[in-house]
């Protein structure tokens, strides 16, 4: 695993998408001398939740699908300037859905591909080119083998796509840009996963965390081979999030069914509990310092995973600047946490 960051600096500003619903869903941590905030950045055009966040070569971030209050699917996307910091409409899904994923390819167009549309998951997928915003999303004629809601989908070094699991699926399957095709991985994965975390690692392997099981498993693509992890995580997680430290640390932070934190060494392949904290986490983001913004419906803060007893590795700022804390209800776990790394502007 290769990561490169640079410490944060008084005055730095960082973009976080959290996993808000309605209007509150863009906000932006001030990094100061003296003290720390988070901000309202911005409203979404259409409010949602469940939705996908990739940004985009030109730094800016397109936002797809997800669905509203009422639970009715939003099919608009938008796109946030993180610059200006507000958010367009741009083009119209073909197929409305929540819970998909969309990937940024090597060449900067977007794959969005499964989620849950109208009435079940999706096996359909389609294409979208930032840089010929007017041609729209564009349904591929080649669909995934199996339909699919809170999966993973993967980057490879090679450039095509690993797209694992999903809605009590053990399957998986590799996309090819350059033909447009989803082919069947020559090996199914070692267990059912939905609402995991994938992580590439700087040998090419990715490691698939959690899904509903403690369990962990590498994916091989020289041979597209599932290899089950001896060593199982502190408890059985969804929704978590996975950052990437350094070549030797994996945070796997919190998620939908408990609050600890453990460190993979993909080097030893050894995991260790590393902190509990009192309160799930509505977002968080890794920061370019290697601290990790926290956002609850009641506070925001940073935790730190170097920090040194006695120093304590969360602490808690500003609580009255979180955006949306007068209705902790629009607070939602479990959604958009493919966006875990924040954009100094």
């Amino acid at each position: 695993m290769e990561t490169t960051s640079k410490a944060s600096k008084p005055g730095s500003r960082f973009v976080a998408f959290l996993t808000a619903s309605a209007t509150l869903a863009i906000a932006t941590f001030v990094s100061a001398s003296s003290s720390n905030q988070v901000e309202q950045a911005g409203s979404l055009v259409v409010p949602r939740i469940g939705h996908a966040a990739t940004a985009l070569s030109d730094g800016r971030v397109l936002i797809t699908g997800g669905h509203d209050h009422a639970g009715n699917l939003v099919a608009v996307s938008e796109i946030f300037d993180p610059g200006t910091q507000t958010s367009t409409a741009s083009a119209t899904l073909t197929t409305a859905r929540v819970d998909h994923t969309a990937t940024r390819l090597a060449d900067g167009r977007i794959l969005v591909a499964g989620g849950t549309g109208a009435t079940a998951p999706l096996s359909s997928a389609e294409m979208f080119d930032p840089a010929n915003p007017g041609a729209g999303f564009r349904t591929l004629p080649s669909t995934m083998s199996a339909a699919r809601a809170r999966h993973t989908a993967t980057l490879l070094n090679n450039g095509r796509v690993l797209i694992a699991g999903g809605e009590a699926t053990g399957t998986a399957e590799i996309f090819d840009p350059a033909t447009e095709l989803f082919s069947p991985t020559l090996w199914a994965m070692t267990t059912p996963r939905t609402g995991h975390t994938a992580t590439l690692f700087s040998d090419h392997s990715v490691l698939l965390a959690g899904g509903n099981t403690d369990s962990m498993e590498l994916f091989t693509p020289t041979d597209q081979k599932f290899t089950l992890n001896p060593t199982t995580m502190s408890a059985a997680r969804t929704g978590h999030w996975a950052f990437e430290l350094s070549n030797t640390r994996l945070l796997l932070f919190e998620g939908d069914t408990g609050d600890t934190i453990d460190e993979f060494n993909p080097s030893t392949g050894t995991l260790t509990l590393r902190d509990t904290l009192d309160a799930p986490a509505s977002s968080a983001t890794l920061l370019a310092n290697g601290k990790i913004l926290v956002v609850r419906p009641d506070l925001a803060g940073l935790y730190d995973a170097d920090a040194v007893p006695p120093s304590p590795p969360f602490t808690a700022f500003d609580e009255t600047s979180v955006p949306g804390r007068e209705d902790p209800g629009r607070w939602r776990r479990g959604y958009a946490k493919p966006t875990t790394r924040s954009s100094p502007i």
